[in-house]
């Protein structure tokens, strides 16, 4: 990802070729992540407020980098998962969980909202990139003017295998309804790398005796 408005690209060849090279770009994705810090001013001025309206996140929320608010939590922070996909001539990107299952054999799930890309099972995502890791190395709260590197710890692609826009799930919705519970559920095609470091969020196993205090003991 290159931020502001101007690239180039450098082609080298060796010495005894002397064909002009071609070069194709399929694809070019502009991202307007940020433009809010440039238009905020504007808009405080226009409304004569001077809080931040459109700040990427609100004050309260807190970077994963940031203690004490992530002491116990490391293992649920590894496993969110950032994507990005380009559907209808669009460019968009959105958080996901990846997810274990009552087996507890690692089955690559994951598990998103069916808002971000209306996918119905069944469906087959090509060129959906799944991004592990994606966080500031540092707290910085209340700083969200630059975004996190995504790094190369992604995966590709998927298979949608439930989802609420199925049709079971009082699909279609009524006007400005989202269909029963809003999620998808993908399984990628090959296991997540060990070196992600990933966490697989969900069941986990225990023995233990559950007393008529609601006190649970674990065994």
């Amino acid at each position: 990802m290159i931020q502001g408005e101007t690239t180039w690209l450098e082609y080298y060849a060796p010495s005894n070729v002397t064909e002009n090279p071609i070069i194709q770009i399929s694809n070019v994705v502009y991202i307007y992540r940020g433009v809010e810090d440039f238009v905020n001013p504007f808009i405080k001025e226009a409304s004569g407020k001077d809080d931040d309206l459109v700040l990427k996140a609100d004050p309260c929320q807190i970077d994963v980098a940031c203690t004490p608010e992530n002491v116990g939590w490391g293992e649920q922070i590894d496993a969110a998962v950032h994507y990005t996909f380009q559907q209808g001539g669009g460019f968009y990107v959105c958080s996901a969980s990846l997810l274990n299952n009552t087996s507890q054999d690692c089955t690559p799930y994951i598990l998103t909202a069916w808002h971000c890309g209306e996918k119905n099972a069944n469906s087959s995502l090509s060129g959906w990139t799944w991004y592990w890791n994606y966080q500031k190395s540092s707290c910085q709260p209340n700083s969200n003017g630059s975004d996190p590197s995504k790094g190369n710890q992604t995966m590709i692609n998927g298979t949608v295998r439930s989802s609420s826009g199925s049709g079971n799930l009082n699909n279609p919705p009524s006007t400005n309804q989202l269909a029963g519970s809003d999620y998808y559920l993908v399984e990628l095609g090959s296991n997540v790398p060990a070196s992600y470091n990933a966490f697989f969020a969900g069941p986990m196993n225990f023995t233990g005796t559950l007393t008529i205090d609601g006190v649970l003991n674990i065994i």
